[in-house]
């Protein structure tokens, strides 16, 4: 591993989870209360709360109405070490929508009276 990986892993290792977790969406261009969120588990109080420590830390900054992790080194680290959650899967939100609609009424197997 070379020196700047290890830099970069002490980096992110040094944020609490819920930075750490916003921290990797803005790096990967996900939103902070969007599919991919979700499913790394984030609570919108705790991605706002986490966004305010980042920004007021100068680690995310907001370039022209659009939030970044200031370090495009460090970004370029977790984008490489940390795969888009929803890309990595092959999820779009369109598609997780579908499937959780699909699980809420039973596979979609529905009778010609809606039952």
């Amino acid at each position: 591993m070379c020196c700047s990986e290890l830099a970069n892993e002490a980096v992110y290792s040094g944020f609490p989870n819920s930075e750490k977790t916003v921290l990797r969406l803005l790096a990967s261009g996900q939103s902070l209360f969007g599919t991919a969120a979700d499913l790394l588990g984030v609570s919108r109080g705790g991605a706002q709360n986490a966004r305010a420590n980042l920004v007021s830390s100068g680690d995310v900054i907001d370039s022209q109405g659009r939030l970044q992790v200031a370090d495009p080194v460090l970004a370029d680290w977790i984008r490489r070490r940390l795969p888009d959650p929803c890309g990595a899967i092959g999820w779009s939100a369109a598609s997780l929508t579908l499937a959780v609609e699909e699980a809420a009424d039973g596979g979609g197997r529905r009778d010609r009276l809606g039952r």
